[in-house]
């Protein structure tokens, strides 16, 4: 599993590896200690989930989240930050986050968990958008039938 940690602070880094190790050793880590950098990442591999900080050198709380969504809009996000304001969280949510998780309350087991959950979460998001596409469509296709454009 190929995971892209964008966080900016060492010692944060090393504690989510460390975490990380102990839930699966073979884990494909890359690291990433901006949003322009996460961003360029994104561009050049694909990944299996992120890890983002929402308080980066050049980005900051929602802006974030918005930014690493644009650049990949398929890739489940896990928030993992200082910040565990009600309003922050929901407004992550709102903003397509599959998992939101505050330093410090984290346990490896937890992680292990959240991962899984988050990919999953993201593969159902995914088909479910799929699904109103082509039901769309199809809503569409028989419209102009009816109508006698077709």
């Amino acid at each position: 599993m190929k995971l892209l940690i964008v966080e900016d602070v060492e010692l944060n880094i090393a504690i989510l590896k460390k975490f990380l190790d102990k839930v699966d050793a073979t884990l494909d880590l890359s690291i990433a200690t901006t949003a322009a950098q996460a961003t360029d990442s994104l561009k050049q591999q694909k990944f299996d989930a992120i890890f983002l900080d929402l308080g980066l050198p050049d980005s900051m709380g929602i802006e974030t989240v918005k930014r690493i969504r644009q650049a990949s809009h398929e890739v489940p996000i896990i928030v993992l930050t200082s910040t565990d304001d009600q309003e922050t969280i929901l407004e992550a949510i709102r903003n397509n986050v599959q998992e939101y998780l505050v330093k410090g309350e984290v346990t490896a087991a937890m992680l292990t968990r959240t991962i899984h959950s988050a990919i999953e979460r993201k593969k159902i998001e995914t088909q479910r958008e799929s699904e109103i596409r082509n039901f769309k469509m199809r809503n569409e296709f028989i419209m102009d039938r009816n109508l006698g454009l077709l």
